[in-house]
């Protein structure tokens, strides 16, 4: 029962136009992060929805990287939210600095 639940969850996401999930509670990010597979393959599609925590955006947004908020942690990858909204990493950032001057 949960699963078409929390697919409902992401099909609304979805239609909403939505880029991420984002949660405050860790139960809530292991449900919709850790068990996406699970859902996928039960309901024979495909949702590679990120799911991040509200501080990770919070963080991202602040300037912090994504070894400091342990993007890499996620189970689903960050990366096309991160490139969705421009965040640069360090040597991306130190790349183009070198390159103007």
């Amino acid at each position: 029962m949960h699963s078409f639940l929390t697919k409902k969850l992401f099909d609304e996401a979805k239609a909403a136009g939505a880029n991420c999930i984002v949660v405050a509670c860790p139960m809530c990010h292991m449900l919709l992060d850790g068990q996406q597979g699970m859902i996928e393959k039960a309901h024979n599609t495909v949702i590679r929805y990120a799911c991040a925590y509200f501080t990770q955006l919070i963080g991202l947004a602040m300037g912090l990287g994504e070894k400091e908020l342990e993007l890499d942690k996620n189970m689903v990858s960050m990366s096309k939210l991160i490139a969705l909204i421009g965040k640069e990493k360090p040597e991306e950032k130190k790349a183009q600095a070198q390159a103007k001057n």
